[in-house]
């Protein structure tokens, strides 16, 4: 019954909020598209030094009301916005970011308990770990919410 959408605009954050009726019928809130439950607000780390699928992955979270930190092109990058960030829910990253492992991230983001996403490349060999944890190369922005609403909801159980 509404939609949020945030512009970061040079002169500051600029809202545009759109409700429908419903939101205001006895206090009843709508439910959030199907897949995406528990997106809207979420800080997302994403982190990948392919500029055109970073773009992407970023775009697809916002629209998704993700509020994504990066894209990071470099370990460095992604470990300065983590520490400036404070808390994040989940990252997405790659197996590799500029040819360097991204090991030291990935236990940066477990130390923190963070819902870790790996992004595959064309020729990747995949990173040790759940399977429902990688993300294909073509994914869908649809996809990429549900699967990242998906990974945050077993984070969520396995932690219970």
């Amino acid at each position: 019954a509404g939609h949020l959408e945030r512009h970061w605009l040079r002169e500051g954050l600029h809202c545009v909020l759109t409700m429908g009726a419903s939101a205001f019928a006895g206090g009843l809130k709508p439910a959030p598209p199907a897949g995406e439950a528990g997106l809207a607000g979420r800080r997302i780390l994403v982190a990948d030094d392919e500029p055109e699928r970073a773009a992407g992955l970023a775009d697809a979270l916002r629209t998704g009301g993700c509020d994504v930190l990066g894209p990071a092109a470099s370990i460095a990058e992604a470990l300065a916005l983590l520490a400036q960030a404070g808390a994040v829910a989940a990252a997405l990253v790659p197996a590799t970011l500029q040819g360097v492992s991204v090991q030291l991230l990935r236990q940066a983001l477990d130390r923190r308990a963070v819902a870790t996403l790996h992004v595959s490349g064309k020729g990747h060999i995949g990173i040790a770990g759940d399977p429902d944890d990688m993300l294909p190369e073509a994914c869908t922005p649809a996809a990429l919410r549900e699967a990242v609403a998906a990974k945050l909801l077993r984070s969520r159980q396995q932690a219970a």
